[in-house]
Formats: C-alpha cells, sequence, structure tokens
C-alpha cells in the first residue's frame, strides 16, 4: 500500500484513461490485487484493495474475462490481462447491458422472425388448402356438368332412335285410318 501511494500514478491513469472508453471503467491492479490507477474515483481507490471478482481474476493468473460487480455497484463484464513480468493487470469494465440488452434484442428479433415466418407459413398453407378446395369445388361443378351433358346426348340419341321408331309405325297407322272400309270402333282404337 505504502508503495503505491508513494509512486506517482498519473501516467498509469492517463494511460489508462487514453485506453478506456467513455462508459466503462478502467483499473490498473499491482499483483497484491491493490488498485495502482483507476478511471472512476482515482484518488480514493488507489492503494486500495480491489473487488472480490478482480482478486479472484488476479489469483486465476490468466487473461479472459468475468463477470463482476463495480465498487460503483453496475454489474459488469471486465476483460483484463495479466503481466507475466510484473505480475500487473489491467482490467476494463463495461456494463453487462452493453452486451446483455444487444443479446436479447437479437433474440427477440429472431423470436419475432420466427414467429413472422411461421404466422406467414400457416397463411400460405391456408390460402392453399382455400385454393385446392376452391379448385376441387369447380372440379366437382364442372364433372357434374359433364354428367349432365353426358346424359342430355343419351336421352336426346334416345329420344331420336324412339322417333325413328315411332315413325314408321305412325305412318303405317296413318294410312290405315284413311282406309274407308275400317270399322268405326276400330278407326277410334287405331285413332
Amino acid at each position: 500500500y505504502l508503495l503505491t501511494v508513494a509512486l506517482d500514478t498519473r501516467p498509469f491513469l492517463r494511460l489508462l484513461a487514453q485506453q478506456t472508453h467513455r462508459g466503462r471503467v478502467g483499473g490498473l491492479v499491482d499483483g497484491n490485487g491493490n488498485f495502482v490507477a483507476r478511471t472512476l474515483n482515482h484518488r480514493s481507490r488507489v492503494g486500495r484493495p480491489a473487488t472480490r471478482f478482480v482478486q479472484e481474476a488476479i489469483r486465476s493468473g490468466r487473461s479472459g474475462i468475468y463477470e463482476s460487480t463495480t465498487w460503483e455497484g453496475f454489474d459488469s463484464y471486465t476483460a483484463y490481462s495479466t503481466s507475466p513480468l510484473t505480475g500487473w493487470s489491467a482490467h476494463i469494465a463495461f456494463s453487462t447491458s452493453l452486451i446483455d440488452s444487444p443479446r436479447w434484442q437479437s433474440l427477440a428479433a429472431g423470436l419475432f422472425a420466427g414467429l413472422a415466418s411461421l404466422l406467414l407459413a400457416l397463411v400460405l398453407i391456408w390460402f392453399s388448402l382455400r385454393q385446392l378446395a376452391q379448385g376441387r369445388r369447380m372440379e366437382a361443378r364442372l364433372q357434374e356438368a359433364q354428367k349432365m351433358e353426358a346424359l342430355g346426348q343419351l336421352t336426346g340419341g334416345i329420344a331420336h332412335d324412339f322417333n325413328n321408331l315411332l315413325t314408321p309405325i305412325v305412318g303405317g297407322l296413318g294410312l290405315v285410318i284413311r282406309r274407308t272400309d275400317i270399322d268405326p270402333s276400330a278407326r277410334r282404337m287405331l285413332e
């Protein structure tokens, strides 16, 4: 703690501030887990122990990303890298909302797109079934019309054939009726 307090940390703070974008918290931590520089509350944090999340990351001895809560109380994802020469580590924390919000937004967009696709598919299926049913009804009407036409041709043909059979009979009866030597009761029957 005394070494860190005696050390001029302003150059570290300037360097850290240049590398940390607005809205993020950056910290430089020594091998013992004490802040050497910090972009927020620099004066009150320098020489003081970092959060337990930072301490755990330092103990792991490697670089990476961890989920944490800053001293100011906002939930964050923190990227860090540890120098093998000094044991110091740089930590850049950014709000979980920067990652989680887009993730949830993309999940919601994907869900919306999936539901919209499903709805569109259902509409297309409904439309196709409706068109199919309408086509079947039209086909049934066409078949009924063809049946009626065939029946009409059949009955017309039968009537024509029947008429062809009746024509000589009626003609012959007409000749018989014209005869004068027919009994009047037979004439009535022929008429």
